[in-house]
């Protein structure tokens, strides 16, 4: 095959000489690998080069060059690219995709989701040697995570393609970071290829998620960036100034050329666990890329946390277990409490349940977020206290739809929890 591409290469070479092609007075994105001021032999070149493995592309590059929207890169593109030059087609067919269809990949957390895909139809998320079919919901959006699916682990500089059969979109994950927060002066920090450009929001929730507080900054010459939130900004709106307090949540992403995107979450607040009792532990606000080690009854595991010092670990404790989470820095203790829930009556919006007598229990109702990111909105909460037999009840008069999520939870002094998911 490597002959046959020499042999090619030497064709158009001929005909690029005899050939007198202008360049567009607008510079097309796809096609132009090497962000010039058109697209010339060079790019020929540089695909051509790449698919002999003779070159290498960045992310930015490889979405370029990729110009029939397959998510791999060969002949076919490097045909289509001298094609392009020689003025034999005026569009490549990644640019034939009218839609408004789209995903985002958070490779901290190892989940995918798409907004605007056919209502109640099978997509398929192919990645490596991964292929996943799911079902999109009445609004034709769709998310998992890798606690659902165990092969969904994400990589820097992975393609990952998401199709109906009819609509294809392709996306390379994007080595993004959020590194640090200084809540003092407003500011995050944080870290991706340079020149790109980061999209950082603050999920305020006291406002719609359009007007949440964003700002739009480029990575410079070394990869790094940083988000200012200490003053308005009225040429990026909404620039609304914001006061990064404990316990504030936020996201950068990177969008690609079609619209999709790699994303992360990163939050500001003490380090924290919660104990899903015979199910599993998670933490949050850790040192990030660190290990940590979870101790139940004597019995020492260990988890490590993503860019954003997320971590989630299958390890099973029970009430009464004393679970003592460390990171080398931060150490957290938590006795497991007695809580259950014994009845859900949803069409009342009544949820019964039993913890040990005289005890606090938190009860929150909260709608995941359908078709853009972030936080769960919170439906209603209410705060009750188990009796002398140990039961609670509470009543949230109203129809509770099997969409929301009743998170039910007991929280110690130190801000760590035991919590039941309904």
């Amino acid at each position: 095959m490597k002959a046959g591409i020499v042999v090619m290469l030497a064709i158009f070479l001929f005909f690029f000489v005899i050939t007198t092609a202008s360049a567009d007075a607008s510079v097309p994105a796809f096609g132009n690998i090497d962000s010039g001021e058109d697209i010339n032999v060079n790019d020929v070149v540089l695909a051509m080069r790449y698919v002999l493995d003779l070159e290498t592309l960045d992310a930015d590059q490889r979405e370029r060059a990729d110009v029939n929207n397959n998510g791999v890169i060969n002949v076919q593109d490097v045909s289509l690219i001298m094609q392009r030059v020689l003025e034999l087609i005026d569009e490549f067919p990644v640019e034939k995709v009218a839609t408004d269809t789209f995903f985002e990949v958070e490779p901290g957390h190892d989940s995918i989701s798409g907004v605007n895909w056919p209502a109640d139809k099978e997509v398929t998320v192919s990645f490596a040697d991964v292929e996943i079919v799911v079902n999109t919901d009445a609004e034709g959006s769709f998310e998992i995570h890798r606690w659902q699916y165990e092969e969904l682990e994400f990589e820097i500089d992975q393609t990952v393609m998401v199709s109906d059969g009819v609509t294809t979109k392709v996306h390379i994950v994007r080595n993004l970071q959020v590194t640090g927060v200084d809540a003092e002066a407003d500011l995050v920090f944080g870290a991706a290829p340079a020149g790109s450009s980061v999209e950082v929001r603050i999920f305020d929730m006291e406002q719609d998620y359009e007007d949440f507080p964003i700002r739009t900054v480029v990575a410079d010459g070394t990869g790094q960036w940083t988000a200012d939130f200490s003053e308005e900004v009225a040429n990026n709106l909404p620039g609304s100034a914001f006061n990064i307090v404990e316990d504030v949540v936020g996201e950068a992403r990177i969008t690609d050329l079609t619209g999709d995107a790699t994303h992360r979450y990163w939050t500001y607040g003490e380090a924290a666990f919660s104990v899903y009792p015979d199910e599993l532990i998670t933490g949050f606000n850790w040192a990030p890329k660190e290990k940590v080690t979870i101790t139940v009854g004597g019995s020492n595991y260990e988890a490590e946390t993503d860019s954003h010092g997320y971590f989630s670990a299958g390890v099973k404790a029970n009430a009464g277990d004393t679970v003592v989470v460390t990171d080398g820095i931060a150490t957290k203790k938590h006795v497991v409490t007695a809580l259950e829930v014994t009845e859900v009556d949803r069409d009342n919006g009544i949820i019964t349940g039993t913890a040990e007598a005289g005890t606090t229990v938190f009860i929150e109702l909260l709608q995941p977020m359908v078709g853009q990111p972030g936080p769960p909105t919170l439906i209603d909460e209410a705060e009750v206290k188990a009796d002398l037999d140990g039961n609670w009840t509470v009543n949230f008069a109203m129809e509770i739809e099997e969409s929301i999520d009743l998170v039910v939870m007991q929280e110690d002094d130190d801000g760590d929890r035991t919590v039941v998911l309904k």
